[in-house]
């Protein structure tokens, strides 16, 4: 068992049964996660466009669109903070990203086909254009 617990890996009887080579092992992990992050990435893509068009969109009620905003601010400061795990400092270049939160709820707001009700306008006021400095990456 200590071995076992040790090694990290368990044996399949008397003698240690490698089904393949280490590097194809490898290879094919590496290639199941790149899988897995394109397909959370898709997901997070679908997630921020879906809040992007509540935010957008005058035939939601002014409490959903505030909400919409509210979030997307949310996910913008989590991409400062989280772009480069382990980084010394935030990586505000994140804000620019194509594919960004804050990009996606600009444009939103941007290209509205009618003017934005005036909750949201009081709550970008009160709440989120005080942190448009270097305060947005702060939860």
């Amino acid at each position: 068992f200590v071995a076992w617990a040790e090694a990290g890996s368990l044996p399949l009887g008397a003698e240690e049964a490698a089904a393949e080579p280490a590097d194809e092992a490898e290879a094919r992990q590496a290639s199941a996660l790149e899988a897995y992050r394109e397909w959370l990435r898709d997901k997070y893509d679908r997630f921020v466009a879906a809040l992007g068009s509540q935010l957008g969109a005058a035939a939601e009620s002014p409490e959903l669109r505030v909400l919409a905003l509210d979030s997307l601010m949310l996910l913008a400061s989590a991409e400062v903070r989280l772009a480069r795990p382990g980084a010394a400092c935030p990586y505000y270049a994140a804000l620019g990203a194509s594919r960004g939160a804050l990009g996606a709820g600009m444009l939103a707001m941007a290209s509205a086909k009618a003017a934005l009700p005036s909750p949201l306008l009081e709550r970008i006021a009160r709440a989120h254009a005080c942190k448009l400095d270097v305060g947005l990456h702060l939860p």
